[in-house]
């Protein structure tokens, strides 16, 4: 079995590089349109958000997307129930 925190640090590292990746697309994109002043006020902003803020949104993110997987698995379950081991009763 894996380690669960070697796991969640792995999926942060790759949203963080992510995070990197989009936003220097989104400067790109805004070096093609100069009269946009406001996207290029978003864009420095993002740039400048500390690393360890950074991390823990990232976090908090991956640990709600695992909660919205939980709930989504067990309303699956719930709805295409494995006939021999669900007691209807038990449910209600």
């Amino acid at each position: 079995m894996v380690d669960k925190r070697v796991s969640k640090g792995a999926r942060v590292e790759v949203l963080s590089n992510f995070w990197d990746k989009i936003l220097g697309q989104m400067q790109v994109k805004s070096r093609e349109r100069p009269e946009d002043k406001q996207m290029a006020k978003i864009i420095l902003k993002l740039m400048f958000v500390p690393p360890e803020i950074r991390k823990q949104m990232l976090e908090c993110f991956v640990a709600a997307c695992k909660d919205l997987y939980g709930l989504a698995f067990y309303q699956w379950r719930h709805k295409y129930p494995y006939y021999r081991y669900y007691d209807y009763d038990r449910v209600k």
